[in-house]
């Protein structure tokens, strides 16, 4: 008998949970006039400069890093 009733339970709150969900669906209809995605402005171009700037540290840590003797210990 519980388990009769345990599955009715759950087939009504199925049925229901989906008919509350097509309810929220059909509120949400397009409106009449949809609107309009704005157009996007042309972005600044970044100073070449500064690019070539940071170019050239990343490059000198690089380089830098690889010059660096290793130091190894007696027992390699």
């Amino acid at each position: 008998m519980t388990t009769r009733l345990s599955r009715f339970a759950a087939r009504s709150v199925a049925a229901v949970g989906t008919m509350l969900v097509t309810a929220v669906c059909w509120a949400q209809e397009a409106a009449p006039s949809a609107p309009v995605p704005p157009t996007p402005s042309k972005p600044d171009d970044p100073p070449a400069i500064m690019s070539f700037l940071i170019l050239i540290a990343t490059g000198a840590l690089i380089i830098g890093a690889n010059a660096m003797a290793t130091k190894r210990g007696h027992q390699d």
